[in-house]
């Protein structure tokens, strides 16, 4: 079930290589600079990517860590009420001891 997936992942990974490699190539063979044509393909994506975190990536990163915010504050409490369970547990052993 998990090979058909790690193939398709792995083959569109493969596409966007050749894709950008053939864009920068023919980007190029049109500026005669293969620097140039590298640094403007690279620019384009860097800031496609800026925009999805900008978009997209950034709300859910606050989410989650509005979420994690609540996980810490219920650990706390959980911790709290367990320290004062053992207190109370060794306060009542201590008594029956006696």
């Amino acid at each position: 079930m998990l090979v058909p997936i790690v193939f398709f992942i792995i083959a569109a990974v493969a596409a966007v290589v050749l894709f950008v490699a053939a864009l920068v190539i023919w980007l190029a063979e049109l500026l005669d600079s293969g620097a140039l044509a590298a640094v403007i393909v690279g620019a384009a994506f860097a800031l496609t990517a800026w925009i999805i975190y900008s978009v997209s990536v950034r709300q859910s990163i606050r989410y989650i860590n509005d979420r994690m915010e609540t996980v810490y504050e219920v650990a706390y409490a959980v911790r709290n009420w367990y320290k004062l369970v053992i207190r109370f547990l060794r306060s009542l052993l201590l008594a029956l001891v006696k």
